[in-house]
């Protein structure tokens, strides 16, 4: 059957593991290894089931062929001679064989002033693709894709070698490769020419492509093509590093004034923005959340994206590798060393909370009769893994301490819980940090993974692994220049409740999240909901709405040829149809005339190109089943899907020669665009934001402080010094009055919108709650203890599951959700409004200013002489861009706030770790866990009363509502803070360039030698540069909105 028939519930085989399956077992020393092929297979059927995806009937089988050298074998590689194996049928797959190319790679083109890197159109990567392209699309119309083996990349593509935001390269990254190094070397202009010579570049330029032939290079990650994106565009790349040859030229002509050493002076602070902004770098604001059971081959995931070896290994440290978050950044600038490592430990409070859940678990498990309260035999093994892991971690962590034995942790007497916590907590002090050590953390560096790995396990494989929050590693890896962190994140089974809040914290602010899954058990529609709901837990269905969810599969290599062959390639309505079988009539041919010269480099490029069809046909239906049947699941949040090998992309990538098409077909390139373009929304606009306003600043302040030191603007000294005056009285006291306003009425907004409806109906609230418990006393005593035990949260085949958390705040969620809507519109409409108001008098100071200009004179109000103001063209210009300076920091407020208040209406509308629902029921359903004896099931529903309330005294919303007043007052307080700091220092900015007017150094240095002209010539120049780039910013914005 064409798979273009078949319904949503038909699939492809993803385990793969028949008779005819690719593998990737690698055998050393051989370089082919070859899958002889039974005459049994695996078979497609379309599932009248319901949601089963594949139906094996049978397992791989590995085999291999004893190799031979042939004389005829291009670049020294083993050849399979007809005496040492049998004829290659179509029916065997060979991923990892030693392929051979004839034609050179796609060229990557360096500009002559520029490290930008454009992929023009090439040749076909396969000399056999281009002898067989006669008859590969002549099936007519179809919706199948046909896989063209030829480059993808548009004319003059940006790849990565291009992409701005370089730092300085220690040294090559990937074992076995040959990856270009970063050149440190400035290149300065001579302040003193007439002339000024610009480069395209001031950015650390990596070093052109050597002359090495393309057929004997190995794979550049740096190669790759960008995605089509407004950050990635090629243009306004090449805008990001003009600036900072701008920002370069600059420095260089005023380091060579004789202030350039004074700290006092004004020359010295613009050498420091100038440094600033030639610095300037991508800054990492996004964060990829990568998530997965134990052997799915996460960490091999991780070393593909990063194009390590081996640097996320973490096999064989047990716990600590599932309870720690491990980030992976981009180095900073300054970061000298290839890996930078910062170890961040927990608070003392955070300890606190950590050392009484792990006694919590350990002790509820071994004091409590768990038969005589009926607790099932899973939930009883559930237990006993969280009690395990509560005791290998209190062990790892004081095993020295004598008086720590199960027998004490297990004392059922009067007050023992908390002596020991008291106990715990003095060990916890006394812990040896190493001595380099700081309050907060560790921080080192490595120049290899295998150092970078020690020292990481001196953390994670000692007794201090229990109380670290996060292990952050700095290194330079294509993946993360555009600014995405990966990170590893612990599961949430087994763990302990501290563990699972933090975890639960941070998935919720990833920006997308990468569900980690081996490809074989994306078998069956359930099989992928479990997997979702394990890997997301309460995220799944209360993630934040703009973060997106990856589902990556892996070992894609795992495939049946003949299984493929039939159900993607036996009809004409596959384009593809047509190549594959020309390919297999090929690889026939040629085993059975292997002496002829070129044969054996003729046959493996064949035989790569029919493998990459057969994986891309497999993983392209896998990848659109899954969307349609769970994109659901989700409902307005992105899920992708994508199925790689990392075991053919660590094996392509370590030899010597560029091998595209496998690397390509193993997945890795394409989820390594997709890390790329998460962050490049938010990447574009901080950056057009650098050239449009940050740099255009800069320069203006320059030429201000030139304006200062000419005859026309010197006698000017009383008016610059009114305008200041007028600035400094008016603007900064009106600006921190706007604000301290708006952080009160944002205050009343709050009580007006949330408080006040949440106060008025407590009592009905807790009437209703009331009623709900009263249900549950209904329930079974062994079931309602099995709610307690889950935290609200339970179901069995005798008791449908239900969340208790939900039922008791419902009432509250249907009233409270046009009040959040309301307060949401408020909140905005009011920080418009202070922006208005603080926009309003620099609004009127540029009026002013360019009423100066348009009369030549000073308004009567602001000096009483008429005097000629040369300076007003400059600083009406400096005057609109803070302006736009203000008006950005209004949005990036705007934005955090939305934000913010989105996190703090799901903690009080839904039910997670975080959920104030939580904070105040956790304490009850453990305390009605633990109790026992005589009496048990009255004082657990009497304990419920209590914590719900009554009508009088409503404790459980009343809780809830201090939860809610209490994180509104502190958002509320926190933004008007930073943006008040904002305002401050662009106002403090335009004071600076009134001051530049005043020309005070410009007047002493014009009366000594020749700088002033010297800075002159520079920024004449510049500025044909400056309009350049404004004209990219806004040509390629304006392409983005119109494209939306």
């Amino acid at each position: 059957m064409s798979s273009g028939g078949w319904t949503s519930n038909e699939s492809i085989s993803p385990n793969g593991r028949s008779p005819r399956s690719i593998s990737t077992h690698i055998s050393q020393p051989r370089s082919q290894i070859f899958i002889r092929a039974p005459s049994s297979s695996s078979r497609i059927v379309p599932s009248t089931a319901g949601s089963q995806i594949h139906r094996p009937q049978s397992s791989g089988i590995f085999g291999s062929r004893t190799n031979t050298i042939s004389s005829d074998s291009a670049f020294g590689s083993p050849f399979h001679t007809p005496q040492s194996s049998s004829r290659l049928s179509s029916r065997t797959l060979s991923t990892f064989t030693s392929p051979r190319r004839e034609n050179a790679p796609i060229p990557s083109i360096e500009f002559p002033d520029s490290s930008i890197s454009e992929t023009a159109d090439a040749p076909n990567p396969r000399n056999i693709a281009t002898r067989l392209e006669r008859g590969s699309s002549s099936h007519g119309n179809t919706s199948v894709r046909t896989h063209n083996t030829r480059s993808d990349l548009r004319p003059s593509q940006l790849t990565y070698r291009g992409l701005y935001n370089t730092t300085p390269e220690p040294g090559a990254q990937h074992c076995g490769s040959s990856s270009p190094t970063i050149s440190q070397q400035r290149l300065r202009n001579s302040a003193s020419n007439s002339t000024t010579q610009f480069r395209s570049s001031s950015a650390p330029v990596e070093s052109a492509p050597n002359n090495t032939p393309a057929a004997t290079r190995p794979y550049d990650v740096h190669d790759e093509p960008a995605p089509d994106t407004p950050y990635f565009n090629i243009e306004f790349q090449r805008g990001l590093r003009q600036a900072k040859v701008i920002a370069e030229q600059i420095a260089d002509i005023l380091e060579t004034c004789e202030l350039a050493r004074d700290r006092d002076s004004q020359i010295y602070r613009m050498i420091q923005t100038a440094n600033k902004i030639r610095r300037f770098v991508a800054p990492s604001i996004c964060t990829i959340g990568i998530v997965g059971d134990s052997g799915v081959g996460k960490s091999s995931l991780i070393n593909s994206l990063l194009d390590e070896v081996e640097l996320a290994e973490t096999a064989g440290l047990g716990a600590a590798c599932t309870s720690v978050v491990t980030e992976y950044r981009s180095r900073l600038p300054q970061h000298s060393a290839r890996y930078t490592i910062e170890i961040d430990r927990m608070t003392d409070s955070e300890i606190g909370e950590q050392l009484r859940e792990l006694l919590w678990s350990y002790r509820f498990f071994h004091i409590t009769d768990l038969d005589d309260i009926g607790m099932g035999a899973d939930e009883q093994t559930r237990l006993e893994a969280k009690s395990k892991l509560a005791w290998d971690t209190l062990k790892a962590a004081f095993g020295s301490k004598r008086e720590l034995t199960e027998t004490y942790l297990q004392d059922p007497s009067d007050g023992a819980e908390q002596r020991i916590q008291t106990r715990l907590r003095e060990w916890s002090s006394t812990l040896r940090w190493p001595d380099d050590s700081h309050e907060s953390g560790w921080l080192g560096s490595a120049e290899t993974a295998v150092e970078c790995k020690s020292q990481t396990q001196q953390f994670l494989a000692g007794n201090l692994w229990p109380f670290i929050k996060v292990i952050r590693i700095y290194l330079s890896s294509q993946v993360l220049k555009s600014g995405a962190i990966l990170a590893d994140l612990p599961g949430f089974h087994d763990s302990n409740n501290a563990r699972v809040k933090a975890a639960e914290t941070y998935m919720y602010k990833c920006d997308e999240i990468f569900v980690v899954a081996d490809i074989s058990r994306v078998n069956t529609n359930k099989n992928v909901e479990i997997i979702f709901q394990k890997s997301l837990g309460s995220n799944l269905k209360n993630g934040r709405p703009s973060q997106g969810i990856s589902l990556v599969c892996t070992r894609s290599e795992d495939i049946d040829s003949d299984e493929i062959s039939k159900e993607f390639f036996s009809s004409r309505r596959n384009p593809n149809t047509g190549r594959v079988k020309q390919l297999k009539e090929t690889i026939d041919d040629i085993e059975c005339n292997s002496e002829r010269p070129g044969a054996l480099r003729q046959r493996d490029e064949a035989q790569e190109e029919l493998n990459y069809l057969f994986m891309t046909a497999r993983n392209e239906y896998i990848e659109k089943l899954v969307q349609r049947n769970h994109a659901s699941l989700f409902i307005n949040r992105k899920l992708s899907v994508f199925c790689v090998s990392n075991k053919a992309y660590s094996y392509y990538r370590r030899l010597s020669r560029v091998h595209e098409l496998p690397i390509k077909g193993s997945g890795i390139p394409a989820l390594r665009s997709h890390c790329h373009k998460i962050p490049a929304q938010a990447q574009f606009r901080i950056s057009h934001h650098f050239l449009t306003v940050t740099l255009k600043g800069f320069v203006q302040r320059v030429q201000l402080w030139l304006a200062g030191g000419s005859q026309e603007t010197m006698p000017n000294d009383a008016t610059v010094q009114r305008l200041l005056d007028t600035l400094t009285r008016d603007l900064k006291r009106k600006s921190a009055d706007f604000v301290q306003q708006t952080q009160e009425e944002q205050k009343n907004i709050a009580k007006d919108s949330l408080i006040q409806p949440m106060s008025m109906n407590l009592s009905p609230w807790t009437q209703s709650a009331l009623q709900v418990s009263k249900g549950w006393t209904s329930l079974h005593p062994a079931q309602y203890a099995a709610f307690c035990r889950g935290c609200g949260s339970f179901g069995s085949a005798k008791c449908p599951w239900a969340n208790w958390n939900l039922e008791l705040i419902e009432p509250m969620i249907d009233i409270m959700s046009t009040c959040w809507e309301e307060y949401s519109e408020r909140t905005a409409t009011s920080m418009e409004e202070l922006e208005r108001l603080v926009v309003a008098p620099l609004d009127a100071l540029l009026t002013q200013v360019k009423g100066m200009l348009a009369y030549r004179i000073i308004p009567v109000h602001i000096t009483d002489s008429v005097v000629d103001f040369s300076g007003a063209p400059l600083f009406a210009e400096a005057v609109e861009t803070k302006i736009l300076s203000i008006k950005y920091a209004f949005s990036v407020a705007g934005e955090t706030l939305e934000a913010q208040l989105e996190a703090i209406e799901r903690n009080a509308s839904s039910d997670h770790p975080n959920a104030y629902i939580r904070e105040a029921m956790v304490p009850v359903y453990r305390a009605c866990s633990i109790d026992k004896g005589s009496g048990v099931t009255s004082r657990r529903h009497a304990r419920m009363r209590e914590a719900i309330g009554s009508a009088r005294f409503p404790v459980l919303f009343k809780a809830i509502r201090s939860h809610v007043m209490k994180a509104l007052y502190e958002l509320i307080k926190d933004i008007m803070k930073n943006l008040h700091g904002d305002i401050n220092e662009l106002l403090r900015q335009i004071s600076t360039n009134i001051e530049m007017l005043r020309g005070s150094e410009a007047r002493v240095l014009a009366m000594n030698g020749d700088f002033l002209d010297r800075l002159e010539i520079v920024l004449r120049a510049i500025m044909g540069e400056m309009e350049n780039i404004e004209e990219i910013a806004a040509r390629v914005k304006s392409r983005a909105e119109e494209s939306h």
